[in-house]
């Protein structure tokens, strides 16, 4: 892969920038993501957070593996990053990052771990527009298998920075300014869109015990204090199908609001916390030219209820697959 390096004087340094790889439809006109969050990487855990993450890409085989914040809480942070990064380079397959709540209380700022990252292959996380609030504000298009130079799919990666923070205007206005972009590139229409971000939208509220919801919903959805209009903003541009957010270890449910869905992925942290609902990845399938997407669960370990020792499942086990829309045409559905 070729590299494009810029020297920084000031400190005595040279970074250098790997070439970010290309995200492209497969051949049957597929692409599958594998988001894993809250890792909440120590160095207790080590061991530990290497097979997950190894078992993980094995049962998904993802084009794209999303790490939606809170991955590396220790005070070791630069030797945290660079061994979850390991076994993401290892893999060959592209990777990004959005940050959580967690990601700057130690050595280590925003910034300086987005500088990091992007000296690795596979990386694609960027830090996003001055402008814009937060570090992790960016957009990753996924290329048509079928027309070359065709944009037919696109991920909105957004930095819900702290608890009393979520979205604000400017990551919404930047979003506007984008979705509307690509939708007038594509003929005034929108192509079909997912969100990534660590910290629920208030709407999670809303779905949780509804009767189209899927999954566990084991804890408060611990959302900002505020409703920022970002679901409304997404609703209005008509690209995004579905919003996938972290920072609720026990929440792995999906359930749908004004038309797009709201997802938990899967937590994938490994503290000594009993958790009923296991721990694993979320996998998200998109289809090339159709407003659709297949998501599920992928339980990677298990902690038996007589024993809080968490243990590798024998095979990564698949829960709670659903297709949107289809799966939520026929329930009852909040509005």
């Amino acid at each position: 892969m070729r590299k494009s390096c810029v020297l920084i004087f000031s400190v005595a340094m040279s970074v250098c920038a790997v070439a970010q790889p290309e995200l492209k439809f497969r051949p049957d006109g597929k692409f599958v993501i594998m988001q894993m969050t809250d890792l909440h990487w120590t160095r207790e855990r080590d061991d530990r957070m290497w097979d997950i993450l190894k078992q993980g890409i094995q049962a998904v085989r993802p084009d794209l593996i999303m790490l939606t914040g809170d991955i590396v809480t220790d005070s070791d942070t630069r030797s945290g990053w660079e061994k979850v990064i390991a076994v993401l380079t290892q893999s060959g397959i592209p990777w990004a990052v959005t940050f959580g709540n967690h990601d700057k209380e130690h050595d280590m700022t925003k910034p300086e771990i987005v500088e990091l990252l992007q000296t690795k292959s596979g990386n694609l996380t960027e830090n996003g527009p001055e402008n814009v609030s937060g570090n992790s504000n960016f957009i990753l298009k996924i290329a048509s298998s079928k027309t070359p130079g065709k944009t037919a799919s696109v991920l909105y990666c957004f930095d819900t920075r702290q608890q009393e923070d979520g979205i604000d205007s400017t990551q919404i206005a930047w979003y506007r300014q984008n979705s509307r972009a690509f939708t007038a590139a594509n003929g005034n229409k929108p192509l079909p869109g997912l969100a990534y971000l660590h910290i629920p939208l208030t709407e999670f509220k809303f779905v949780a015990d509804s009767p189209a919801t899927i999954g566990a919903f084991d804890e408060p959805v611990c959302d900002p204090p505020h409703n920022s209009g970002a679901l409304s903003a997404f609703a209005e541009g008509g690209d995004v199908m579905g919003v996938f957010v972290g920072h609720d270890h026990t929440n792995n449910f999906i359930g749908i609001y004004d038309n797009i869905c709201l997802a938990y992925g899967y937590t994938t942290l490994l503290s000594n916390s009993h958790y009923k609902t296991g721990r694993g990845a979320r996998a998200v399938e998109l289809t090339e030219d159709r407003r659709t997407f297949a998501t599920w669960l992928v339980q990677l370990w298990e902690e038996p209820e007589k024993d809080k020792t968490s243990t590798f499942k024998p095979k990564a086990e698949i829960r709670n697959k659903v297709v949107y829309p289809d799966a939520f045409q026929t329930r009852s559905l909040p509005h």
